[in-house]
């Protein structure tokens, strides 16, 4: 029987990482991460990185990886959780993979395109032309060069509309359509199950509030400050929960900070759910339907058996 890869995604607070722990302890299985800012070592507490007791409880993978002065791409995070996931079977374990990085998990559901590689010299230059009120510009350069790509991408997509340049200046021809060589788990031989876990958005935006306001009570600003010493790479600037900081003014009150964190992140939950709910075979779980973490476990468990 080919091996099995869960995966559990979702949107940030429905609890994914509680859950995939305690099955990964039923199953004998090893975590791998989809989250792409917990790769970063130096955030912590404005991530929701699994402490130090957990990470002991059970090997997980695709966590701690670099410095935020290092960029990581999509690229290198297939690279290392396919290596992980191949290394977990072999030792006879289930791999768990849980986050909610939409690109992280297309990458291993769907594979990868085969784009070239990042233009970091191209990037900080256009990075720097939006922020400096060139959006619009910008966009029209992308219009005048790839109509067809730039009406697939919203004006406002800066993080899309700068990669889409990049790949047009890099004169490599580039195909929506064709898959590259880096392939799917169904094509590398893996049977897999694909649990989302969802909850009514009244409690779900509830819940995410919840969160930051716990955040702040274990340190977040003091971690903050920390990691402002540092020259943060392009992807670790858009962690959200840190971000607020760096581009608030100094004398920005905390409450005015707690609160923009709050909203960015229920808005980073509502586009989760709509970047997930365009993928196929997931086996969607409603938390209101159980009565506790146990019983989802359950649930999730007989799913495991049926597939």
């Amino acid at each position: 029987m080919k091996p099995l890869v869960l995966l559990i995604i979702g949107p940030t607070a429905t609890g994914k990482s509680k859950i995939a722990l305690e099955l990964a302890e039923r199953l004998s299985g090893e975590i791998v991460s989809a989250d792409s800012m917990l790769v970063y070592r130096e955030l912590n507490i404005g991530t929701n990185k699994p402490s130090k007791e957990e990470l002991e409880r059970i090997p997980h993978h695709m966590i701690n990886l670099i410095s935020v002065e290092e960029s990581f791409s999509v690229h290198d995070y297939y690279q290392g959780a396919m290596k992980s996931i191949s290394n977990i079977c072999q030792r006879g374990k289930l791999p768990i993979v849980v986050g909610g990085t939409g690109l992280y998990i297309r990458s291993l559901l769907r594979g990868m395109e085969k784009t070239p590689a990042p233009n970091i010299i191209l990037r900080n230059k256009l990075e720097t032309e939006w922020e400096s009120g060139q959006s619009e510009a910008i966009y029209k350069r992308l219009l005048c060069m790839d109509e067809k790509r730039a009406t697939t991408i919203k004006p406002g997509d800066k993080k899309r509309i700068i990669r889409a340049l990049e790949i047009i200046v890099s004169k490599e021809k580039h195909d929506e359509g064709q898959r590259g060589q880096c392939v799917s788990l169904d094509d590398l031989g893996y049977r897999k199950l694909v649990i989302g876990l969802t909850k009514k958005r009244s409690l779900l935006y509830a819940d995410i509030n919840k969160r930051v306001d716990e955040m702040f009570e274990s340190g977040l600003v003091k971690e903050t400050e920390k990691v402002r010493e540092k020259n943060l790479s392009i992807t670790a600037r858009q962690a959200i929960g840190y971000q607020e900081f760096m581009k608030s003014s100094k004398g920005t009150k905390e409450s005015i900070i707690r609160e923009e964190i709050k909203k960015h992140s229920r808005q980073f939950a509502k586009r989760q759910w709509t970047w997930f709910k365009k993928e196929n075979d997931v086996k969607w779980i409603d938390l209101g339907d159980f009565r506790d973490k146990k019983s989802i476990v359950s649930e999730i468990m007989g799913m495991i058996d049926s597939a």
